[in-house]
């Protein structure tokens, strides 16, 4: 067991406002919602966003993370067998406060609370997702199939809607680009690849490996792709790259997150906040509103590892 002093906990930072969502359950139905694509790849990289409408906490993760406090269920259609994917982050940390008190466990340093009218999203890639210690079910443990998807936080929150997923398997060809991938770097989890940790590790996704892929599964992984090109190394960001983010194909429930990361871009080429651009994302989507005061006070969100433009050879 570990014991550190709680004193300030500088957290790292994914998100969205209501929309027409890819579930069978409206987001108003229940205080947590989930939207994600209606088609999963094994192997490649499944965003799932989880939005919470306050009162109530939801964990501070994000894409880099694979553990997370909460449990993902998965009921297969027709069977009604379920399986459970759980995680947790820094559950075996003991928490002491400046003034003594033990707290729970460590998985309250990575809860952020949402007040009564509020919102908030963040995202997360449940191919990525490992139990903490290191056994019990990975995502591409399931068969192919059909699946009824439901997400618990920790806490007192209900069960999130239901969304509904078709888990198919790789091709050939698209098992040959999996390959590919695990050769750059020590990115395994089970025998695929732990997209989190790749995206950690600012991997390349050559553009002439791209048509391997089936059209289901260029939108499954068109994010993660976006990010690894703008976080590649010994690359300094410039103007193409807003370019780049305005033009990329992305899934429709994704389109927040675009915005945001352009004005994430923008700040990063020109070296200068831009605080009317911020307010206006604010204000057009509420649940990125954590992502914004992040960004304003200097942590970083999508673009971890880069200079401004401005900055070349400094």
């Amino acid at each position: 067991m570990k014991a550190i002093c709680l004193v300030t906990i500088g957290l790292m930072g994914a998100a969205l406002s209501p929309m027409p969502i890819l579930a069978e359950t409206p987001a108003s139905a229940t205080p947590v919602a989930i939207r994600g694509l209606p088609t999963a790849t094994k192997g490649f990289p499944y965003i799932l966003k989880i939005t919470i409408y306050g009162p109530g906490s939801i964990p501070y993760v994000t894409l880099l993370d694979d553990t997370l406090p909460f449990r993902v269920t998965f009921s297969a259609v027709g069977s009604g067998r379920t399986y459970s994917l759980s995680s947790s982050k820094e559950a075996d940390t003991v928490i002491i406060t400046p003034e003594g008190d033990r707290l729970k466990d460590g998985q309250d340093m990575w809860q952020m609370h949402v007040e009564r009218g509020k919102q908030q999203s963040i995202l997360i890639d449940l191919a990525s997702i490992r139990p903490e210690i290191g056994r019990g079910m990975l995502f591409d443990d399931l068969a192919p199939g059909e699946y009824d998807v439901t997400v618990s936080l920790s806490g007192d929150n209900a069960p999130s809607n239901t969304l509904r997923v078709n888990v198919t398997a790789p091709d050939v060809a698209e098992q040959q680009f999996l390959a590919e991938v695990l050769q750059q770097g020590p990115f395994c989890l089970g025998k695929g690849v732990n997209w989190s940790k790749a995206l950690r590790n600012r991997i390349r996704l050559q553009n002439d490996k791209w048509d391997r892929l089936n059209s289901t599964t260029k939108e499954q992984i068109a994010f993660h792709r976006l990010l690894a090109e703008l976080n590649v190394p010994d690359k300094i960001l410039g103007p193409d790259d807003e370019g780049k983010v305005k033009t990329t194909p992305l899934p429709k429930f994704l389109e927040p997150e675009r915005e945001y990361l352009l004005h994430e871009v923008a700040i990063t080429v020109s070296g200068k906040r831009d605080e009317a651009e911020a307010a206006r994302l604010m204000e057009q989507y509420p649940d990125l509103e954590w992502r914004l005061q992040d960004l304003q006070t200097g942590m970083k969100g999508f673009i971890r590892f880069k200079k401004p433009a401005a900055n070349k050879g400094e």
